[in-house]
């Protein structure tokens, strides 16, 4: 997904939605299963099973969206 910037990838996979989230500093929820830092974000993983697990990362997929937005000008 993306802005002008990249803010978020989604693969499919045959058992869950793998959701990488690009934040500009490192978030917690429990569940993101890996946290990694480059020189401009901080990409969350998580593995989506439910709708309910969705719904709890809507939050940070607006951030990252607004955080694109926002960094539009910068080297993506």
């Amino acid at each position: 997904m993306r802005s002008n910037k990249i803010f978020a990838d989604l693969v499919v996979m045959s058992d869950a939605l793998r959701l990488a989230i690009h934040l500009p500093k490192e978030m917690k929820s429990p569940l993101f299963i890996k946290i990694a830092a480059d020189r401009r974000h901080v990409s969350h993983v998580a593995k989506i099973r439910s709708q309910n697990e969705f719904e709890v990362l809507k939050p940070f997929l607006r951030e990252a969206y607004e955080f694109s937005v926002a960094n539009r000008h910068g080297v993506d």
